[in-house]
């Protein structure tokens, strides 16, 4: 989940809550990756609580202490309150089900034209699917942590880490197909603006609404024709990311409570009620 939940004073929670705690967030990102939008949802376990039955007063109050914390400015959350142990399915299930919507800012290593802009509406109007390997930063990761991996780039080079035999676990180099639903491509700068500094008109904000578990970087740049069709081979232009957010994940969290609305002769309706 990347680290914008480690900022989080892990000592505000043990204090109100008077327990250990485990954290589980929707899915994860790299560490230059901002979440955005409607944010990440997550939950808190609290582990062996001293007060198990924890008012709905506290949580309020535990959101408003976390929000002015010395890390606010990096990260805040927001409609904190209890959920029930059967909801928490919907944020297991959200790394590998639920689609998510991007924000990438692009390079193009030519000026970005009006032309250039019709042509790409053409080419990504409609939904198409990914292949996509196993990305190059993971085998990579693998290696350091002492597996066998071999790699094999077309023209480039051949890399093979060699280790004892004990040490020698193989890894599958795994081919997922994924859906972009969406891809928007829109100029980063003013269009009409002719003073403009001419390295500003190579950037563009490309957003993608992808299905989950979509390497999005590898998707743009296409590690090394790993990833097919890449944002390269759409747009025919060699494209590198300089940026990256997340907007989006296609998940109602917290979900909504259920309130007793009492009435005369004490007769009781369960209703909805919405977030906070």
């Amino acid at each position: 989940m990347g680290d914008e939940m480690k900022t989080l004073d892990p000592q505000k929670l043990n204090h109100a809550t008077r327990s250990d705690y485990r954290m589980v967030a929707a899915g994860r990102e790299d560490e230059n990756v901002r979440m955005l939008g409607n944010g990440r949802p997550f939950y808190f376990e609290l582990i062996n609580p001293r007060s198990p039955r924890q008012v709905q007063e506290l949580y309020p109050v535990l959101q408003a202490e976390i929000n002015s914390g010395p890390h606010s400015d990096a990260v805040k959350v927001r409609h904190l309150l209890k959920v029930e142990s059967i909801n928490l399915k919907a944020i297991k299930a959200a790394e590998e089900t639920k689609n998510k919507t991007y924000c990438a800012l692009v390079w193009v290593h030519k000026e970005v034209t009006e032309e250039m802009l019709n042509t790409w509406k053409d080419l990504v109007n409609d939904k198409f699917t990914l292949q996509q390997k196993t990305p190059v930063c993971q085998l990579q990761r693998w290696a350091s942590n002492g597996c066998l991996v071999a790699l094999s780039f077309i023209h480039v080079f051949t890399v093979k880490s060699i280790l004892p035999l004990f040490h020698r676990i193989r890894r599958v180099q795994a081919i997922r197909f994924k859906c972009i639903y969406s891809l928007a491509v829109k100029p980063a700068f003013d269009m009409k603006d002719e003073t403009l500094d001419p390295r500003k008109r190579h950037f563009v904000t490309v957003h993608i609404h992808a299905q989950a578990g979509t390497y999005i970087k590898e998707f743009v740049h296409g590690d090394l024709g790993r990833t097919k069709p890449s944002l390269c081979d759409i747009l025919k232009e060699n494209v590198q990311m300089v940026a990256l957010d997340m907007i989006d994940i296609d998940i109602v969290w917290p979900p909504a409570r259920k309130v007793d609305i009492w009435y005369g002769n004490d007769n009781r309706k369960t209703a909805q009620m919405a977030r906070v």
